[in-house]
This record gives structure tokens, sequence and C-alpha cells, in this order.
């Protein structure tokens, strides 16, 4: 949650990531795969294919950076990512820590980095050690939503948000109060806020995606029940009780690191009202991090799935549906 320097840990080898990904609403027998080689030195991403831009809003400059993949064109509308970086850090540092960006490439979507005030308005001051300016940045994601609609081709219904700690808080911030805009959201280290879920009011179901380390030493998996913050189970219940889920799957993932010192359990909730599943990869031993091949963190880092691939095959799952009016 603190800004700490970042590093990358070396490998010492070209690392082979295969994604799934799908088209619509897929099943399991119809999977298109998607490669991507992440390399410490290299990298498939030019320079270019990264802008810098900044808007008016609320009497702040705010700026966002945005990565058009390599086969982006305006004749056709693709999907865009939202990320929203963590406590203290920059949009750049969110880019460079994710990589994001080589997944987007493979797969064919945009990624908008905004920059919160510093931190995101999302919730998280309900614990006083992690204060935030008094800013609308829900209003300010929906205003840049419009913006990025007039300057790029991209798809509507197929707008997600993720973010990673104070991130993670905002995705579910937006969950709650953009839910006419955004079709699923993802949360990689962040729970619910109490002032988050008091005053949250989704106009319809919403797909969601939670990765934790259950060693989470800055937002704690059972919560801060002094400090306002909902445990993890608190937070994926609301959710599950809104979409309406009724069965439940536990899987293990494979073990493909026995270095990392950790394994994963993927807490499927399904049969959900529109689709609106609740996942939950639950990491045990794992810190504060975005799991993934080379990337550092707060802890104990797992490397047996990369967070953004699966958070893009989630997302693909999912698009927004045109809320019908009875009257």
């Amino acid at each position: 949650m603190k800004n700490k320097h970042l590093y990358r840990v070396a490998l010492g080898m070209v690392l082979l990531i295969l994604i799934t990904q799908a088209c619509g609403n897929k099943d399991e027998n119809t999977v298109n795969d998607c490669q991507v080689e992440i390399d410490e030195n290299t990298s498939t991403v030019d320079p270019s294919q990264i802008e810098e831009h900044s808007l008016d809003f609320d009497g702040l400059k705010r700026n966002y950076m945005v990565f058009l993949p390599k086969n982006y064109t305006s004749n056709s509308h693709f999907p865009l990512v939202i990320y929203l970086h963590s406590y203290g850090w920059t949009a750049e540092m969110g880019m460079d820590y994710t990589m994001l960006n080589e997944v987007a490439n493979a797969c064919d979507f945009m990624v908008a980095y905004p920059s919160g005030d510093n931190h995101w308005n999302s919730g998280i001051a309900d614990n006083a050690s992690y204060p935030t300016p008094d800013n609308d940045d829900v209003g300010f994601i929906n205003a840049l939503i419009d913006t990025l609609g007039s300057d790029y081709s991209i798809d509507p219904n197929r707008i997600y948000a993720t973010g990673y700690s104070n991130g993670g808080f905002m995705a579910y911030k937006l969950a709650c109060q953009l839910s006419n805009r955004i079709a699923a959201i993802a949360s990689v280290g962040g729970v619910l806020s109490s002032t988050t879920a008091t005053n949250c009011n989704p106009l319809r179901t919403m797909p969601v995606l939670h990765i934790h380390g259950v060693e989470d030493g800055w937002v704690p998996i059972e919560g801060l029940r002094s400090k306002n913050w909902l445990s993890v189970d608190e937070t994926l219940s609301y959710w599950r009780d809104i979409n309406n889920c009724r069965k439940t799957r536990k899987t293990k993932l494979e073990d493909i690191e026995p270095s990392d010192d950790s394994t994963v359990e993927k807490i499927s909730y399904t049969k959900c009202n529109d689709n609106s599943d609740v996942i939950y990869y639950k990491v045990i031993n794992g810190g504060h991090t975005w799991p993934g091949p080379s990337q550092a963190g707060y802890g104990n880092l797992n490397q047996d799935f990369n967070a953004g691939v699966t958070i893009w095959n989630f997302f693909n799952d999912h698009q927004l549906e045109p809320i019908i009016s009875e009257n």
C-alpha cells in the first residue's frame, strides 16, 4: 500500500504464458488461445502505442495514459480495461507493475491508466491511516469514459475496471456507483469499505473477480473492523447476494512454481443472475501482490497464474446488457 520502490524479479529465461481468449459468451470447449512472451529485457510493446493525455474535471487537471494494441483500428470497436493504481502510485507505475500492455497487445483490448490525485477517493480513508482527497473520482472516471469514447473506437458494452490495492477499493466503488457503464470489475488486494458498502446502489448485477493473498499484511483478508474495511468474505458475500449466486465450487490451481511457497484455491460462485459470477482466487501464503511470473510486491509473490491474464479472460466472458425500463 505504501509507496515503496518496485522492482522486477529476474527469472533468467523467457516465460511463455498461454492465455485463453474467448469471444462473447464462450463455452469451455470453444476458446481462442492467445500467446504472450514476457521477458525481463524485451517487450512486444512499441513506445508509440502509449499515449499521455489529460482532461480538466471538477477544477483539476487529471492525467491519464492510454495503451493501444498493435491491431487497433478506428474501424472496429475495441474493449476497454480501466486500470486503477495503488495508494500513492502513478499510472505509469501501475502500467509497469502489472504488464497489462503485454496481455492487451496479444488479446486486442485497450487499457486506460488514469492517475488519482495521489490517491483514489475509494472509501479507503475509512481507515484514518490512509487519507484521501475529497474528489469525485467516480465522476472523473465517468468523464474519462466519455472522453475515450469520443477519441477512440471503443465498444461501450465492453468497458471494465480493475485495480490493485487502493485501486481495488476503487474498482468496487465503481461497481457500486457506475454499474450503468462498467460491465465487470476485478479487484486485487482491495475490499469494500463500510462507506462504499453503505452507499452502494448498483443498477444491475455485477460480475466480480477477486484476487487476495491470505497473508496480505496491508489489506488483511479478515478485514479491519476497527478501521471500517470489510473482510474478503463479507465483500464477496455482498456481491453474491446482489447477483443471487446459487452454486459454489472450489478447485485448486496447479502448483506450477513450487519455489514461490504459495498455492491458489479458486472459489467460484456461479448460477448467478445475468451470468454475473463471482470468482475468488485465494492465494494461500500470498502477500499484498499482483500475481504474475516476474513481478515483485509486498510479501510472498505467487507465480502459478498471471493476474492480468486471468482478469482479461474473466472480462472477456461479460458484456453490458441494456437496462430495460418497464415504463
